[in-house]
């Protein structure tokens, strides 16, 4: 989708999720990233990791309740202005496309460079799963387990 400024009307490009029913044609909703600047990935990265890929800033710090700590209301996040379900589906795909990138580049001739490209996508898969844990397990978004199609 692309935006035109009034004051220069220059096309940028934006970023689009849409929700629809493949049957029918409805579309359920759609939600535009109206800053093209910002990546998903690396304000995950800058929100939820420490540099060296170990969660922080997930639990709020209750002193002297029975509980001691529980995991950050949406009002306490730094993500919690945005549409988090969706934010954490984008940094899933931002990864995902990479992958597909990445693997349909690399060299495949020798058993090298399959192992090297095997390693790309266990690694993404990791980081998959690392943002799934804390979306998921920590703040309590339900998967989307629906088969795409």
């Amino acid at each position: 989708m692309n935006w035109e400024t009034a004051t220069d009307q220059r096309n940028t490009q934006l970023n689009c999720a849409i929700t629809a029913d493949a049957k029918s044609g409805y579309v359920y909703r759609m939600d535009v990233d109206f800053d093209p600047r910002v990546k998903p990935l690396d304000l995950f990265n800058e929100t939820y990791t420490d540099g060296q890929g170990s969660p922080i800033n997930l639990s709020q710090n209750y002193p002297g309740s029975k509980f001691g700590s529980a995991p950050k209301f949406s009002w306490q996040r730094p993500t919690g202005r945005l549409h988090e379900p969706q934010f954490f589906a984008a940094c899933v795909n931002e990864l995902e496309t990479f992958r597909v990138r990445a693997r349909r580049r690399m060299p495949k001739k020798s058993k090298a460079d399959a192992k090297s490209r095997n390693d790309i996508t266990a690694r993404v898969n990791g980081m998959k799963e690392n943002i799934r844990v804390i979306a998921e397990d920590w703040f309590g978004f339900p998967a989307d387990t629906e088969a795409e199609g």
